[in-house]
């Protein structure tokens, strides 16, 4: 048994047509969270080889009911180095 992970049950012989790995649950993402955050990314283009730039970057934070509880935009001019 790898411990924490899962374990193959014994009560089969190990061999690759029979056996079988039995994962354990996972813990609740959820028991420790109040919510989360989406990202927003607004883009020119893929790639700054050809001058390509980030114009905005935007984050909404949600409650575990998907309320959204603040967001926050950051907008760029898309020909400045900044």
């Amino acid at each position: 048994m790898i411990s924490g992970i899962g374990q193959f049950p014994s009560d089969q012989p190990d061999t690759p047509q029979t056996s079988r790995f039995v994962p354990s649950p996972l813990p609740s993402p959820t028991r420790n969270i109040s919510g989360y955050a989406v990202d927003d990314l607004e883009i020119t283009g893929i790639s700054p080889k050809y001058g390509h730039r980030i114009v905005e970057i935007g984050v909404v934070k949600l409650d575990l009911d998907g309320n959204a509880i603040s967001e926050d935009a950051v907008l760029r001019m898309a020909g400045s180095s900044n």
